[in-house]
């Protein structure tokens, strides 16, 4: 009965004023839920299933929860233009499942991560701790999560992931993502390299260095990786 199997997130308000069904992805759906199992799964190294749960995800769900577009990500899809303001930093179309926090940015953003914080206050990564989560320049979240000046513009690094956006009636500005579509891409990447498919576990993989900007992997690179 949960519309999010055939009307994906439904993110408008009910004229009626019953939104009980409505903004799927801010609730725990159906595919939420599947996805949850594919990850306690995971948790308890049952690859096997992990991999079918999250499989039946990608099937049934991706097309309610796309990857974001680059022109989502960097505001220009809200509006027109590429704008700070707007920025979809969080890529909310593929969330499944989020937390509406009303205080993201007084309570979080504010009091973690703002660069209006003194240095020894705030949480911020190294640039060496940057370049190893991020191995692609062109990756889309090292611009878009990430600011290079305090508010006197000298050199620093601040996570801006939940910094202040403007809500343009898109919800996505107090969302806190909890469960991804992404997460089912690579969960299911590992059951299928446990089940020696390696080829398709790459696919899977690419098709989340892709939603980001980064290029393809290669094979012999990423089976040494994972074998290290």
């Amino acid at each position: 009965v949960d519309p999010v199997i055939t009307e994906g997130s439904v993110a408008t308000d009910n004229v009626k004023g019953d939104n009980r069904f409505r903004y799927r992805g801010q609730r725990l759906n159906y595919y939420a839920v599947k996805a949850l199992i594919a990850r306690v799964y995971l948790y308890i190294d049952d690859t096997s299933n992990a991999g079918i749960y999250a499989n039946q995800v990608i099937r049934e769900a991706a097309v309610f929860f796309p990857f974001a577009t680059r022109e989502q990500v960097n505001g220009q899809a809200a509006s027109g233009a590429v704008s700070q303001s707007s920025e979809n930093r969080i890529f909310s179309s593929e969330i499944l499942f989020g937390l509406y926090n009303s205080k993201r940015l007084t309570d979080t953003f504010d009091k973690l991560f703002s660069n209006k914080l003194e240095p020894k206050n705030v949480l911020r990564m190294t640039d060496t701790g940057a370049a190893q989560m991020y191995d692609e320049e062109g990756d889309l979240r090292t611009c878009q999560w990430q600011t290079m000046r305090d508010i006197e513009a000298n050199d620093g690094r601040f996570f801006v992931k939940y910094g202040e956006v403007a809500d343009l009636g898109n919800e996505y500005a107090n969302l806190m993502p909890v469960l991804r579509m992404s997460e089912m891409y690579l969960i299911y990447a590992e059951a299928l390299l446990k089940n020696n498919q390696p080829k398709l576990a790459i696919e899977m993989v690419d098709k989340v260095r892709a939603r980001v900007g980064m290029n393809f992997v290669q094979q012999g690179k990423f089976l040494n990786c994972i074998q290290q």
